[in-house]
């Protein structure tokens, strides 16, 4: 096992990987042929250390730019940088494509046979909302429906009373009385 791993690490390193990027590859992949399996998709290190140092190791391994491995894990990379950069769970559908094609230096058929394939892995949702076409990575999706999930148990759950501790040195506005008064009176607030 110890001569196994450090085979790992050395053929992990030739690819252009630092000792860190190396262990959280070792430790994702702990159990398995790492070498066997980088070589054959170089991206499914890809939540250890992202899809660019994936795709490093994609073109030193001299894998295909328009192979669907290559595709799929970067159109998932776009989508989810954009929502994170932006503060979206979604993008719309075709920027994403174009974004993509550009970002990844392939095709519009590729692209599209790739959403395909993402969509019916549910890796990248679509839907329809307020007339715009909308792609969601499937973890943000996830996140969006469990939180709705949550709000329905905080709507719909029994309410006892908020417990008050007062500070006597503390005198509200008028504005944070009514506002406090519009939490108490509600079952969800958003205070900014």
């Amino acid at each position: 096992m110890r001569w196994s791993l450090w085979e790992a690490e050395i053929f992990l390193f030739s690819l252009g990987l630092r000792r860190v990027d190396i262990r959280k590859v070792c430790d994702t992949l702990f159990g398995r042929d790492i070498k066997a399996a980088i070589s054959a998709d170089p991206f499914i290190a890809v939540e250890a250390i992202g899809f660019p140092k994936c795709d490093m190791m994609a073109e030193e391994l001299k894998l295909a730019r328009d192979a669907p491995e290559r595709v799929d894990a970067g159109i998932i990379w776009v989508a989810e940088s954009e929502c994170k950069n932006r503060g979206h769970c979604a993008i719309i559908q075709d920027w994403l494509c174009i974004n993509a094609q550009d970002k990844l230096g392939v095709t519009v058929e590729c692209i599209q046979s790739a959403m395909s394939r993402l969509m019916t892995r549910r890796a990248i949702i679509i839907a329809l909302q307020l007339g715009e076409t909308l792609a969601y990575p499937q973890k943000y999706w996830q996140a969006e429906d469990d939180s709705v999930d949550a709000l329905v148990g905080i709507l719909t759950e029994s309410r006892d009373k908020i417990p008050m501790a007062g500070d006597p040195n503390f005198a509200p506005s008028p504005d944070q009385i009514a506002a406090i008064k519009t939490i108490l009176a509600s079952r969800i607030s958003i205070l900014t």
